[in-house]
């Protein structure tokens, strides 16, 4: 047998022992404290789900008034699927887009656009009228079913059975006036040329104030050969943890119980009207018009009849008090209301084939948005509408 260690080393050897048995409590209570706080968070969902009104400014309850006659777990599942998609692709021009597959509400394709209920043929159809529209998540459709979005519905106005016309959605998240002009360039040298292009915009223009394309940060450290740093990765995987996101709704529902819900609503609105862009406006309107000036120029060289569209944000002319989500996420678009003023005094510069959606919703008195600043099923086919009027001959009827 071997002897027990002794004297200095039998010291150290406890030690790394009592050390080794520290740190294995440390790590079991972690997850134990971490599956208390799933199974809460869990727990909290599932009662917002079912609980109706007995919570105060319960968004399960509010979600169903603008998802009128859908049962409250396909809302859910709705909005399950869209925020565990997989994440973005990568698109050689436009840097990404949407990541191609199929689900039980969202059908992104392999060519890059969207999916509204018809089986539309790629390439398109030369025996049809083709219609590309662009645009952001607005007008993809975030928070709606593949037949609830913009282009669906514009679909459906012109043509439903699509046998004349083909309306394609290549709209994509975070996408503004710059990347709509790469991927339309991309689209045009691959070959595939619609008959109509339709760009709408406003919204991601301003969010994106000083960004010349949304992945360049990232791309260019990946470039210089930078990685995430481990101290980087730890605090993402610690801020992911159940415990940690727990603790972040209690001080938030903590620190908010100064003031009821509904006055921290109103005081969230004031300040998003209280913070203008400035000369930043400007900036972002010229940006846009020579995008926008880019585009005109390959649709003439190509033989593409290009429609240009400024959409509505819920921070110009629409009632705030309807606004259902007003609290949720409206921060980063705080600056399209008083851009969106700077815009509407300027649209003399924006030439022809320039449709004014912005202000549809003035004086409208109801729920027009899943959530900050997405449109409902009802408002995306109003803003179709918008575009069909405003399009003229450009559309076939």
């Amino acid at each position: 047998m071997t002897a027990p260690p002794s004297g200095a080393s039998g010291v150290k050897a406890g030690a790394y022992a009592s050390a080794a048995i520290m740190v294995l409590n440390l790590l079991l209570g972690m997850v134990a404290l971490n599956l208390l706080a799933w199974v809460a968070l869990t727990a909290i969902d599932w009662l917002k789900v079912r609980s109706g009104d007995a919570i105060p400014d319960n968004p399960w309850t509010l979600r169903q008034q603008v998802y009128p006659g859908w049962d409250k777990a396909d809302i859910q599942a709705l909005l399950k699927e869209r925020n565990t998609w997989p994440p973005y692709a990568y698109e050689p021009m436009a840097q990404f887009k949407e990541h191609p597959g199929t689900g039980r509400f969202h059908t992104i394709g392999e060519h890059g656009f969207r999916l509204s209920g018809l089986d539309l043929p790629w390439p398109p159809d030369p025996a049809r009228t083709n219609v590309f529209v662009f645009g952001g998540s607005t007008v993809l459709g975030w928070g709606l079913a593949d037949g609830d979005t913009v282009p669906a519905h514009l679909q459906r106005q012109i043509d439903p059975g699509g046998t004349g016309v083909a309306v394609y959605n290549f709209a994509q998240s975070y996408y503004f006036s710059t990347h709509e002009l790469l991927l339309f360039q991309e689209q045009l040298m691959r070959g595939y040329r619609p008959d109509v292009a339709i760009f709408v915009d406003g919204l991601n223009d301003f969010f994106h104030h000083d960004t010349f394309l949304f992945m360049s940060d990232a791309i260019g450290q990946a470039m210089a050969g930078q990685t995430v740093t481990t101290g980087q990765a730890l605090k993402r995987v610690l801020l992911d943890q159940p415990m940690v996101r727990l603790g972040n709704a209690v001080m938030a529902r903590l620190g908010g119980r100064a003031k009821p819900v509904a006055q921290q609503a109103d005081d969230s609105v004031r300040r998003l009207f209280q913070e203008g862009m400035g000369q930043r406006a400007d900036s972002v309107i010229d940006r846009y018009l020579r995008n926008k000036a880019l585009i005109e120029t390959l649709g003439r060289h190509y033989g593409v009849r290009t429609l240009f569209v400024w959409q509505p944000v819920p921070t110009y002319k629409y009632d705030l008090e309807s606004h259902l989500f007003r609290r949720e996420g409206m921060e980063p678009h705080a600056g399209s209301g008083s851009g969106y003023e700077r815009a509407a005094a300027r649209r003399a510069e924006f030439g022809k084939e320039f449709v004014w959606c912005a202000d549809i919703q003035d004086g409208r008195k109801e729920a027009l948005y899943v959530d900050a600043v997405h449109y409902t099923a009802a408002f995306s086919a109003d803003v179709a509408r918008c575009i069909r009027d405003g399009a003229g001959a450009l559309l076939p009827r």
